[in-house]
């Protein structure tokens, strides 16, 4: 694969991993409380809508009206005075959040129903009991469970004078609460959606009749007046309610209608409201609450200041009043939902507070949306493509960095768009799971990636330098042009026949291949018995044994190797079609020195030494004496197991000393008679070369060549007998070769 097909797939991971992240219920349950959390704290508080006013019975107010601190208790008397100063100030409507589901005094009782009549736009709250009931089969086993809800209505004396009555159930669970229902038990609508539908109720005509006009349902109350009466209110939410359900197109058709009447567009306000009521009848059951803040941000007045002031001085002319416990819950934490801006020492809010902040943000349109579901995962699977490419293409140091700044700007954007326009994107997966997981992947990739280029630049390397050599290279890099070790060894020096010939007639690209598979057979054998390649130069190869001394293994292996490469060559040149090079070898044991020669910038790994020199003379001696191996005597000196045989002495090209040379034939144990009585016959023959016994040398020489005529040595000293029988070797003469060149 490419580098950027890695990196597409790379990404595609992440991005497959954030869109299986976001499917798990206990990472969307992590953004909720994590990613919300982190919005709301950066962007802090803001101003709740005018319009909305809360009327606060707390302790304070209990004290100052010498009433009792339980709300739940406060006499009727004191709401009925609430009502009458409120009903003539102007409120568009008055919510009471305090159950009436007892009768008190009937006197009481009745005055304060009078009161909400008079006041005609008092909206009291019911309750929601929820039961689990047991559903048993026929063995009596249970086999589930249903869940019924019932509406619980204030006394019917209060709830045939109000405007309308509504619940606003709300979860009562210690973890913290971010969203509440709208509608609930089918479609039924909770307070604050009652409380908006007759907030904008001077729409509510022209509103009703677009939907009519556009084949709505007729049965909708026509007018305002219509809605008057104990229950109209919420069939008429309901019935508007399904509608949009139904037909999901009404909602173009109806802001277009209502666009153009002449009553709405020429009002921004009535054309707010409108879209504030298209906003809840279209959205979800179920919405996330946009908090203003803590406590007391929504404007809150207390209970008593109102009875104390007659409402004078207090501007209540349209606004959305709820009446209700606002207490400071700070110490007792007992009554209170617990919020986003609670924090370790904040205040929860009170069931008052929170219809008001529902209500205030289907006032504004502002509750908190989420991306649709899957909007989602094509966003989550986007965004772990982006930075999975991105951490695979860069270095790790690099990718932390790119990765870190696209989290900032995507938070920022996530923030602009939760602080503009509302919108909940998802952060705890993109930025907590995702980026993570692809810095930390990336991280680890490279890192595999750098250990596999590691391995496979050491395995190329080891094409040309010993394990051992790598291993100081890479733990000494600094020293390694220094690094030289002079060692005990045996150096064998093999060199092809015919190699200028055939390179001459071959192309370069075929002569490459070709030689490979003739290094092929003479590695094998050098390898087999622990030997080192430390050179390869056209046709020739150097390779050494070595230890911390000269060694029987250090001389043997060597001789074993040769033995098996010339057999291996004559095989290969025997089964080759193509060309045949037969091979030459030389080996000789001493001291070498191994490490790197070279100068600038350029340096090999090679032994260098006399050592090395000798063995490449002995190789070149074979041309003359037309011999396969020939070794020193320093290699075969107390090796019993090959069959060698003396050649003499030589004094080799560029050498003062002469040195005493042999014949490796093969290994003791296989040879046979005849090579026994050859060697024998040779010894006698070169001893009489010596004693200057010309003629009797040449009667051996020629009777080694009866037993083979293609025997080189024997046609070597046969010559040069001949030769001495002319004109005999100067006085001193000890019977050694002297060669000029190799």
């Amino acid at each position: 694969m490419s580098r950027y097909s890695k990196a597409a797939l790379f990404g595609c991971i992440i991005g497959l991993l954030g869109v299986v992240a976001s499917l798990l219920p206990v990472l969307d349950e992590c953004d909720q409380a994590v990613g919300l959390y982190a919005l709301f704290t950066l962007r802090g508080h803001r101003p709740a809508p005018p319009e909305t006013v809360i009327i606060s019975m707390d302790r304070e107010s209990a004290q100052r009206l010498d009433i009792q601190r339980d709300p739940v208790k406060w006499p009727r008397t004191a709401h009925t005075a609430l009502l009458d100063i409120l009903s003539t100030h102007g409120a568009r409507f008055i919510a009471f959040d305090i159950l009436f589901d007892d009768a008190h005094d009937p006197q009481v009782d009745q005055n304060f129903a009078a009161a909400i009549r008079k006041a005609g736009n008092v909206i009291l709250c019911g309750c929601t009991l929820s039961e689990h009931i047991l559903l048993h089969g026929s063995t009596r086993k249970v086999e589930g469970s249903v869940m019924i809800e019932t509406f619980l209505p204030p006394i019917p004396l209060f709830g045939s004078c109000a405007l309308a009555t509504a619940s606003f159930p709300l979860p009562r669970m210690p973890a913290r609460l971010d969203q509440c229902w709208s509608f609930k038990l089918g479609n039924t609508p909770s307070l604050p959606v009652v409380a908006l539908q007759i907030y904008a109720m001077d729409v509510y005509d022209v509103f009703t009749s677009a939907i009519r006009n556009i084949g709505g349902n007729g049965r909708l109350p026509r007018d305002r007046e219509s809605l008057i009466g104990q229950g109209r209110t919420q069939h008429a939410v309901r019935a508007i309610r399904d509608e949009f359900q139904q037909r999901p197109a009404f909602e173009r058709a109806v802001l277009d209608a209502m666009g153009s009447h002449p009553d709405i567009a020429g009002d921004p306000k009535r054309a707010d409201l409108v879209r504030a009521l298209l906003k809840m009848y279209t959205g979800s059951e179920s919405r996330f609450i946009n908090y203003y803040g803590p406590a007391r941000t929504v404007t809150t007045i207390p209970y008593f200041k109102v009875i104390e002031t007659l409402g004078e001085g207090l501007d209540f002319r349209g606004k959305a009043l709820f009446v209700g416990i606002s207490e400071d819950f700070r110490a007792e934490q007992v009554g209170g939902f617990r919020t986003v801006f609670s924090g370790p020492e904040g205040t929860d809010l009170s069931s008052v507070e929170l219809a008001a902040t529902v209500f205030s943000n289907l006032l504004e349109g502002s509750s908190i949306e989420m991306i649709g579901p899957w909007v989602q995962l094509f966003f989550l699977f986007a965004w772990g493509l982006l930075i999975g490419i991105v951490c695979r293409l860069l270095t790790a140091a690099r990718a932390i960095i790119a990765v870190c700044v696209l989290s900032a700007v995507y938070f920022a954007a996530a923030y602009y768009q939760f602080q503009a326009n509302y919108l909940w994107l998802p952060v705890f997966v993109p930025l907590l799971t995702q980026a993570p997981v692809a810095v930390a992947g990336a991280v680890v990739w490279h890192y595999l990636g750098v250990k596999k280029e590691r391995e496979d630049v050491r395995k190329a390397m080891g094409y040309y330098l010993p394990d051992d050599v790598i291993d100081h290279m890479v733990q000494n890099i600094a020293d390694f042009k220094e690094k030289s070790d002079t060692v005990h060894g045996t150096v064998l020096f093999a060199d092809a026949e015919k190699y200028s010939t055939l390179a001459e007639s071959m192309e370069p690209a075929a002569l490459k291949t070709f030689m490979n598979r003739f290094y092929e057979v003479l590695f094998t054998p050098v390898k087999k018995y622990r030997g080192r390649v430390l050179d390869v130069v056209g046709d020739a190869m150097l390779a050494i044994w070595y230890g911390e001394s000269l060694s029987a293994e250090t001389r043997s292996g060597p001789c074993r190797a040769a033995l098996e490469m010339a057999a291996a060559v004559a095989a290969f040149n025997a089964s080759a079609d193509g060309p045949k090079l037969p091979v030459r070898i030389g080996l000789h044991s001493g001291h070498v020195s191994i490490g790197t020669v070279g100068a600038v910038d350029h340096y090999e790994y090679r032994a260098v030494g006399d050592c090395v020199n000798t063995a490449s003379r002995l190789e070149g001696l074979n041309k003359y004496l037309k011999t396969r191996i020939l070794v020193s005597e320093d290699v075969i000196a107390g090796l019993d197991d090959f069959l060698t045989r003396p050649l003499g002495r030589f004094i080799l090209a560029g050498k003062v000393n002469a040195l005493p040379v042999h014949e490796l034939i093969g290994e003791r144990d296989k040879a046979h008679g005849g090579q026994f009585l050859l060697c024998e016959t040779f010894g006698r023959a070169l001893e009489a070369y010596r004693k200057r016994l010309w003629s009797e040398a040449i009667g051996l020489f020629e009777e080694v060549l009866e037993m083979s005529p293609e025997d080189g040595p024997s046609r070597f000293y046969l010559m040069l007998c001949r030769e001495f029988l002319v004109k005999p070797p100067p006085d001193g003469w000890e019977g050694s070769v002297s060669l000029a060149s190799k």
